[in-house]
């Protein structure tokens, strides 16, 4: 591609992305008006003993996960030495 051709490619590519940048901001007018009118000073829809339950269920589980994957390093490293130490063995 010579260099105006790049050139043009950019441009046509440029106008495109704004016209979608154009789309967006129709699209998006709707949630902004929401967000910025009185449906965010509405009264929230769980109480504070719920909020608190679902976060320490959250923790619970992300504790899990983090002991899951390390018995999984572990049983790598494992693995690992045993290999090692079966080839010094061997050889």
């Amino acid at each position: 591609m010579s260099f105006a051709g790049h050139v043009y490619d950019m441009i046509r590519r440029d106008k495109e992305n704004r016209e979608l940048r154009k789309q967006l901001r129709k699209r998006n007018e709707p949630r902004e008006t929401y967000l910025k009118g009185d449906a965010c000073k509405e009264e929230p829809r769980m109480t504070l003993e719920e909020w608190e339950e679902i976060n320490r269920r959250s923790k619970e589980r992300k504790g899990k996960e983090q002991q899951a994957r390390l018995w999984v390093v572990v049983g790598i490293v494992v693995a690992f030495a045993l290999a090692l130490g079966i080839i010094a063995f061997i050889f």
